[in-house]
């Protein structure tokens, strides 16, 4: 940043939101990761979406705030959040992930530019075990390597209050859209590799694919209500163009050192793509049954 001293002093509070749904298997492992973080000047408030499962019994344990309201979705929870966040900076994260130690610290300081509106850093797979999670985390780490930032999931505060929050019309991808809200304001969206934290995945191809599909439909239900293109799918012109996603096969190879899982990584990444056109196509066609699916689902831990 601009000098040392500055940014030994800059400390503003942050609001954690951590909006919940039947997480009672996972959030107690997120709450810790983020109580062990190195950076203290932070408030964590989690907002249960109407939790049929045992989420309270676990978040009791922990000195955090805790709200409960009808199940809505998540954008609606992140948004009654916002409403009771006291901080400068407003982080949004997810109760099946672990952040590691230093995450808030490194996307903290990039907020002393008054420039800066959203941050972001590089999300691996947790604890990765089958063939496919490690896939699909060495397609993170691919991803990764260039990675010219879109979106975030720490805000100013200030900013996120004047494009009116998180976009409650979509099921997911609600940070994409907030985040393009803020840059149209003339605000950068910074990307900080050091920024890490480790997100669960499907353990099964069925899995990951029922989560591509899901993100095919939840684009074309944005578009039909929006009246506008859906959002930014992995098919466009820019990810299938030859040249580059040579250079992503040869990273993969170079940061697997494995045949096999090179080829999962190939495997993942293009009938990934395909399985989200399907679901965009699918979305268009029976909007009503694609909202009932968006409304049932719930990924798996």
């Amino acid at each position: 940043m601009r000098d040392h001293y500055r940014r030994n002093n800059y400390n503003p509070l942050v609001s954690v939101l951590l909006p919940t749904y039947n997480g009672a298997s996972t959030i107690g492992g997120c709450i810790e990761s983020l109580l062990n973080q190195s950076y203290q000047n932070v408030e964590i408030i989690v907002i249960d979406d109407g939790s049929a499962d045992e989420t309270y019994a676990v978040v009791s344990k922990y000195p955090v705030k805790y709200y409960r309201i009808p199940h809505g979705g998540r954008a609606q929870a992140v948004n009654f959040g916002l409403r009771r966040a006291r901080g400068e900076i407003v982080a949004v994260v997810e109760d099946d992930a672990v952040y590691l130690p230093n995450y808030l610290r490194e996307v903290v300081k990039h907020f002393e530019d008054p420039l800066v509106g959203v941050v972001m850093g590089p999300h691996y797979v947790l604890d990765p075990k089958s063939f496919v999670e490690k896939c699909k985390d060495l397609e993170r780490r691919v991803h990764f390597t260039d990675y010219v930032p879109y979106t975030g999931w720490v805000f100013r505060k200030n900013l996120l209050e004047k494009v009116g929050g998180f976009d409650e019309s979509v099921a997911s991808g609600d940070e994409v859209i907030t985040s393009r809200r803020i840059a149209s304001l003339g605000y950068k969206i910074v990307f900080e590799p050091k920024a890490v934290w480790l997100h669960r995945e499907p353990d099964n191809i069925a899995g990951l694919l029922r989560d591509r599909f899901r993100g095919g439909i939840n684009r074309a239900i944005y578009g039909i209500r929006h009246g506008t293109k859906p959002l930014s799918s992995s098919l466009s012109h820019k990810d299938l163009n030859f040249v580059r996603e040579l250079r992503k096969i040869r990273i993969a190879a170079q940061i697997s050192h494995s045949l096999l899982l090179t080829l999962g990584y190939i495997m993942i990444l293009y009938l990934g793509r395909v399985v989200a056109l399907l679901g965009l196509v699918y979305g268009k066609m029976f909007r009503k049954k694609s909202l009932k699916i968006l409304g049932e689902w719930r990924p798996q831990k």
